[in-house]
């Protein structure tokens, strides 16, 4: 059986290795070896320079934003009058399968982890020509108009089968990021905004065997790769012990000389981790073997923001967290969103005097508004006449904002369209940069990007509160920042 496995690769222009395709081939490989013929490609290496009819199967993971190519390969699918079993996964398919279905009624779609589903899938197509779509589990599909989900499950995770690195010349040629996981799911699991417990129903925290993650590291190093993102939600969980332990291992592997001291390692953690003295002491000492970057998702500033998000932390909790991981030789990435359909012209107030005092204005994406994603809680809460379009492609609802003032806000801020130039400027910090001083300078023009938004809407806030709106003072200002964002982040192609 020949297997198409295709992945839509980044919009960012970020090289970000493809690893749920090769998670799957490597799952398929174990089952079924020599019985299947696996065929990767990624769209940001291979394009859709292919024929696509020898395939019998053809599995697309479909990325935010990447519905367009999804769209082109299957015009390829039907043009070539096809009859392989057509199956989506990954992120939009998790979230928005019934949009897909709707639209192409013959996929199936892959909900949460795809192993399983995937693999039990080509089982039985293997043996039977009228599989039973109903006993495999996580998986959606249409029947008769209507769109049936099977019943949900989780991968057993000590059993974790390591990924088909196949791209890992391309990535080192290309400068770009190698992903690796050491676990899935959340300890907390409970934010009102977030998909996690979609995405892994009904499931904890689940670790990787340290074990295995030390020998990926030492794969990833032997093949010349020195940017390691794990692309754990929660990269601690609720385990100090096996935290310390890793981080030990990886310490040990660097001074034996197996794993490069060149790779540059990211995290993503709670504030809760870092604001407890055990776990931050091993986050600092994971700092001085490769840890270079780490994502803390505080989300906000404001007290009443906070719990509509349901988050583990408080405005103070978060105060604190910053001034410790300042003390790190450590990037920064804070999970923010500025913005919610909720919002009072006193929370966006709170949440600038929060960026301003906590030294925030040059850290990440501080501005963003809420992404609306199916199956969170935030979204079964919403009232119905909240709701605007959905966009497969960004894979979010559009919403109105209760306030009006907060929605004049947001719309201008917005209208401004900054945030692709941070985008360029961020692509190129993340790569595997040879010169530390080329990375150092990339974060020098990011962060004067971040402080040129944070001004301009700041600006935007104070001319909306006023009672005296000229417009085109604001106007003039707007632009003149603006013209100096796009100087800056035209410098990165």
């Amino acid at each position: 059986m020949n297997i198409l496995l295709f992945d839509t690769g980044d919009v960012r222009n970020e090289y970000n290795e493809p690893l749920g395709i090769e998670l799957l081939a490597a799952c398929l490989e174990r089952t079924l070896g020599s019985v299947v013929k696996i065929d990767m490609k990624w769209y940001s290496k291979d394009g859709l320079d292919f024929s696509i009819d020898r395939y019998d199967v053809i599995g697309v993971g479909i990325h935010i934003e990447g519905i367009s190519v999804f769209e082109a390969l299957y015009k390829m699918y039907e043009s070539a009058g096809s009859s392989a079993c057509f199956v989506v996964g990954n992120t939009v398919s998790t979230f928005g399968y019934s949009q897909l279905l709707t639209q192409y009624p013959d996929i199936l779609c892959a909900i949460g982890e795809g192993e399983i589903m995937f693999t039990k899938l080509v089982e039985g197509l293997l043996t039977t020509n009228n599989i039973d779509l109903r006993r495999i589990p996580n998986m959606a599909y249409s029947e008769k108009g209507n769109i049936v989900v099977t019943n949900r499950t989780v991968c057993n995770l000590n059993e974790y089968v390591p990924p088909i690195r196949k791209f890992n010349t391309f990535i080192k040629e290309k400068t770009g990021i190698a992903r690796i996981e050491a676990s899935r799911g959340c300890s907390w699991n409970k934010c009102s905004f977030c998909g996690v417990a979609h995405k892994y129903p009904n499931s904890k925290w689940r670790p990787i065997p340290v074990n295995e993650i030390i020998a990926q590291l030492i794969d990833l190093s032997d093949n010349g790769l020195t940017s390691v993102y794990f692309s754990d939600e929660d990269f601690i969980g609720d385990d100090t012990e096996r935290f310390r332990f890793l981080v030990e291992q990886i310490k040990q592997n660097v001074i034996a000389g197996k794993i490069s001291e060149n790779i540059k390692y990211f995290i993503s953690v709670k504030p809760t981790d870092v604001a407890d003295d055990e776990r931050f002491n091993t986050i600092e000492m994971f700092t001085q073997y490769g840890l270079k970057e780490l994502f803390i998702g505080i989300e906000s500033g404001c007290t009443n923001q906070i719990q509509r998000y349901n988050k583990c932390t408080k405005v103070d909790t978060n105060s604190r967290v910053i001034k410790k991981l300042q003390s790190l030789n450590v990037a920064i990435d804070l999970g923010f969103i500025f913005f919610d359909y909720d919002m009072t012209l006193q929370d966006i107030q709170d949440n600038l005097c929060f960026i301003s005092k906590n030294e925030l204005q040059g850290h990440s994406s501080l501005l963003k508004p809420l992404r609306l994603q199916p199956f969170t809680k935030i979204f079964y809460d919403i009232p119905a006449e909240i709701l605007k379009d959905f966009s497969l492609e960004q894979m979010m609802y559009a919403y109105k904002f209760k306030d009006k003032t907060v929605e004049e806000i947001f719309n201008c801020f917005s209208s401004l369209g900054l945030e692709r130039y941070a985008h360029k400027v961020q692509s190129f910090f993340r790569k595997s940069l040879s010169s530390i001083d080329e990375r150092e300078e990339s974060r020098k023009q990011l962060v004067k990007i971040r402080v040129l938004q944070f001004e301009a809407l700041s600006i935007i806030v104070e001319h909306y509160s006023g009672d005296s709106r000229d417009n085109h003072i604001l106007e003039e200002q707007l632009a003149y920042i603006k013209s100096k964002i796009i100087k800056l982040g035209n410098l990165y192609g």
